[in-house]
């Protein structure tokens, strides 16, 4: 099924998991997969996103609605459907100008957050979405000379996290935390500078913890909890 296609990003709603893939005419769905056999269940709901430039990039599920980020040239956008039984998605928000990719989405005391990507000349942003449908900027991003993202939206124990990275000139690595109040920096991974500067891969709670996966450019891997 996939043999010609690339896939983009795999998320989880509950118990249904969703796969975001290209075929080879660069059509971009979104799969629903079928966990008790999935090579034989994958359903392309709603819509293709037929421009080779808009790639399904995250997804989560909020007022029973699937909502997914993409990346685009220079402006990330939302849609959503309400169902899977929906043919067309809904264009819910298109981010500002330079914010080009919505990296990382996720449902947290009843409102929808979204991070988003950002290039040079504007600093990354983490945006929050009423059940109302107010949109505001929740957490903007130290560094705006270059390219930046939160990224890694998570929820653990009743506390929102993200990670804050750019990668250049100068190099951050950071987590930051959110308890439904304020942020602040929980963790400053930059513990070694240079071309061994360590980013976070990957970002997932379980068992009671939250784990980390960092790379480092001149060095080995770390997973840390």
């Amino acid at each position: 099924f996939l043999s010609s296609s690339g896939i983009d990003w795999i998320f989880q709603i509950g118990q249904q998991l969703y796969v975001s893939a290209r075929g080879s005419s660069f059509n971009n769905y979104l799969y629903s997969v079928n966990p008790e056999n999935g090579r034989n269940r994958l359903l392309a709901i709603g819509t293709a996103f037929a421009s080779a430039t808009e790639v399904i990039f995250t997804g989560c599920g909020f007022l029973s609605r699937i909502w997914i980020g993409t990346s685009r040239a220079t402006r990330g956008q939302i849609h959503y459907l309400r169902s899977e039984d929906d043919s067309t998605w809904t264009l819910e928000r298109t981010a500002a100008a330079n914010h080009h990719v919505y990296t990382s989405m996720a449902q947290f005391r009843g409102n929808l957050y979204a991070s988003t990507g950002a290039l040079s000349g504007t600093a990354a942003i983490i945006e929050r979405r009423t059940p109302a449908g107010v949109w505001s900027t929740s957490r903007t991003g130290s560094l705006s000379t270059q390219n930046n993202k939160f990224d890694g939206l998570t929820v653990h124990n009743d506390e929102l996290y993200a990670v804050y990275v750019a990668n250049g000139a100068t190099d951050i690595c950071e987590v930051h935390k959110f308890d439904g109040s304020s942020w602040v920096v929980d963790e400053d991974l930059f513990a070694f500078g240079g071309a061994s500067s360590e980013f976070v891969t990957g970002i997932a709670a379980g068992d009671g913890n939250l784990f980390f996966a960092t790379t480092r450019p001149a060095g080995n891997t770390r997973i840390m909890k």
